[in-house]
């Protein structure tokens, strides 16, 4: 991806990120020691100045990008992680200047006008008054309100660049609700027509094709489901969920086993009682999180890598600032999973990437094999013996 595409990816990505909010209902009161790192690595990774992460693309400053929801996400993590204060100051600096989030190249774009109303209305603030903007009004502009697409969230100006999609249109649900907004029926209701016959939801909202996607499906799953009324919609989408989670209890999106969709799976299995679905999930992403033991990567505690391509590579080559916005990325979605209630209790190894340990694994299964042929021609011997002597 070259460094121009990948800031305009970075702008949208603020518009669209994919992240779930923990209620304080599902969060542990006190952290888990893992939960726990991996708040205190987020919070180091804030600047004491401008209280923003800054994502890197390249070695120019032009190639410097604050992604403000990737910031909501990361001021969500620490708050549900028990810390407050960065988590105050990163909101601080998010609202400040809500329209760098939600404008850009002239356009306004609606899962960010729904993201921050969400962040907003959690934070117990006043949506309707923040920043001198009332952001449940501004969302209501942006719903269709007749034809085909009525109920659903669109950007403004429309176009053949239009990003508003089903992450988007679940955070506006859930400011709506927030908000006690009588736009939240038609928004769910569109919501509600983008699920696949699988369970699953789609993220592309449109065309006659119905290709479900893990992180749309958590997204939605929880705006609907602390809506209320859709439990039907919202056991579907669990099966669903239960069917993409492999034996190892990682989720993809896009065909990879990553620590952001087990993450949010993870949350959802654990906020609809699903315990073993959710342990399982913790005990794959715990072998991605970095530990003091890490070799290489001993000044990184707490944070967690995307997949085990990520770990290895870090333990190679350390964490760049390039790299630095996934390990963020993936943090930040993630480590709130390694705290929800009843899955925190993980018997997987910290701080040791999935591929290591798979071979560990195999290794431990060698040795047995080894064992069991070594016993097994014992007895073979000895048997052979004993016929020796009969004879």
């Amino acid at each position: 991806m070259t460094i121009a595409v990948r800031r305009v990816a970075g702008a949208l990505a603020a518009a669209v990120s994919v992240a779930l909010v923990l209620t304080p209902a599902a969060a542990q009161a006190t952290p888990t020691p893992q939960a726990g790192a991996a708040a205190e690595w987020l919070a180091d990774q804030v600047p004491a100045d401008t209280h923003l992460f800054v994502s890197v693309y390249g070695a120019g400053e032009s190639d410097r990008f604050v992604d403000y929801g990737l910031n909501l996400d990361l001021q969500n993590a620490l708050d549900q992680l028990g810390d407050s204060v960065t988590a105050d100051e990163v909101y601080g600096a998010v609202i400040a200047d809500t329209a760098a989030y939600t404008d850009a190249f002239g356009t306004r774009y609606s899962g960010a006008v729904g993201k921050l109303a969400t962040y907003v209305a959690l934070h117990g603030d006043d949506p309707t008054s923040i920043d001198s903007r009332n952001l449940i009004d501004e969302l209501a502009d942006l719903l269709v309100t007749e034809g085909a697409e009525k109920g659903r969230l669109k950007d403004d100006p429309d176009g053949d660049s239009q990003s508003a999609n089903t992450v988007g249109q679940s955070w506006g649900v859930r400011a709506f609700a927030a908000a006690g907004s009588d736009d939240v029926d038609a928004a769910a209701g569109f919501l509600s027509d983008q699920q696949c016959a699988d369970g699953g939801f789609r993220l592309v909202q449109k065309g006659e094709d119905c290709e479900s996607s893990v992180d749309a499906t958590t997204l939605a799953v929880m705006a609907l489901d602390e809506l209320g009324g859709y439990d039907t919609e919202v056991a579907d989408a669990q099966r669903y969920l239960l069917d993409e989670q492999a034996a190892d209890g990682s989720l993809s999106d896009s065909g990879v086993s990553n620590s952001n969709s087990t993450g949010l799976a993870t949350t959802v299995f654990s906020s609809l009682g699903d315990t073993a679905a959710a342990t399982a999930g913790v005990d794959w992403i715990v072998p991605l999180q970095v530990v003091t033991s890490t070799s290489g990567l001993e000044n990184e505690a707490g944070a967690i890598a995307f997949d085990s391509d990520a770990f290895d590579a870090g333990v190679s080559d350390g964490i760049d600032d390039i790299e630095r916005d996934q390990w963020v990325r993936t943090t930040a979605q993630a480590a709130t999973a390694l705290n929800v209630t009843d899955a925190a209790d993980s018997d997987a190894e910290p701080g040791i990437s999935s591929t290591v340990q798979t071979w560990q694994l195999v290794a431990a299964a060698a040795a047995v094999a080894v064992v069991v042929v070594l016993v097994l021609e014992g007895r073979r011997r000895n048997l052979f013996a004993r016929s020796r002597i009969r004879r």
